[in-house]
């Protein structure tokens, strides 16, 4: 649908901002309370994960529509290594450890694939891009 605003991910203060960004975003489109956690929970672990695993990013906010409502989706690319092994680790929901070998690798990206409407993920020696999107309950023709 539309991109929104996009920012970087290079330390703490890019994560509140992430934090802020799907506050409002959440709030805009009538995300009741628990989807308003839901996504930024995601979203903020994504920020995580760009900045400790793949040396920093951006990360994008932009609207979507699927099912005849509204989603937001928010993009994030770095530059780090890639993930290692990364389908046997979504695939597999008994996986309680990282198939890397980098603690804590993957624990948070596989919980933001159970909780997304819209997950997709591309990594390879030259980074990652994880898309993860959720569906707002507002319908998509209510959308100015």
């Amino acid at each position: 649908m539309s991109a929104l605003t996009e920012l970087k991910v290079t330390e703490d203060k890019d994560i509140v901002r992430v934090r802020q960004i799907g506050q409002q975003l959440t709030r805009a489109l009538g995300f009741r309370s628990y989807g308003q956690t839901r996504v930024v929970t995601a979203w903020l672990e994504l920020a995580r994960n760009a900045m400790q695993h793949g040396g920093g990013g951006r990360i994008g906010f932009s609207l979507y529509q699927a099912q005849n409502r509204v989603g937001l989706r928010a993009v994030v690319n770095d530059r780090g290594p890639g993930i290692e092994a990364v389908e046997r680790l979504l695939k597999n929901p008994r996986q309680a450890e990282p198939v890397a070998s980098e603690r804590g690798l993957g624990l948070g990206l596989k919980g933001v694939h159970r909780m997304a409407d819209l997950f997709e993920i591309d990594t390879g020696p030259k980074g990652t891009e994880v898309t993860a999107g959720f569906l707002s309950s507002l319908p998509a023709a209510e959308l100015a």
